[in-house]
């Protein structure tokens, strides 16, 4: 059985134990991403592909500094790492939903098209009229 001896976590192996589990953490949320990518049928306007990219690498990028900023902060307890990762996501995928309403927007009118905050991030919810003013969405 492999453990960590008492030296693992001193010196330079530190840099690349937190590297490594970094290199891991985007590798795993890139192809959560690219998951997230797929096309809907009809829906290929410029538009749509736009907030789709904002909504997906947004949403990464906010899980991915949470748990790092989770992992490296010297916070005591478990606990404490947990609330503060919560938080940040929460406050992440508002900010992230705010840039995705800018660009996923009614280019007559310029109000927001529909846009859900689910729990694993921002879904861009794929309309071909605007519901405001009923113009087709370019």
């Amino acid at each position: 059985m492999f453990t960590l001896g008492a030296g693992a976590m001193t010196g330079g192996n530190t840099f690349w134990i937190i590297w490594g589990g970094v290199l891991v953490l985007w590798l795993v949320l890139r192809y959560f991403a690219k998951q997230r990518m797929h096309p809907v049928p009809g829906m290929e306007t410029q538009t749509y592909k736009k907030a789709q990219l904002y909504s997906v690498f947004g949403t990464t990028a906010t899980f991915m500094f949470a748990l790092v900023l989770a992992t490296i902060l010297p916070i005591q307890g478990f606990a404490g790492r947990i609330a503060l990762a919560v938080l940040f996501i929460f406050a992440g995928l508002q900010v992230t939903k705010a840039a995705v309403q800018k660009v996923w927007c009614c280019p007559v009118c310029g109000k927001p098209l529909p846009v859900q905050t689910g729990l694993l991030g921002v879904v861009v919810i794929p309309v071909q009229k605007c519901p405001h003013c009923g113009t087709r969405i370019p």
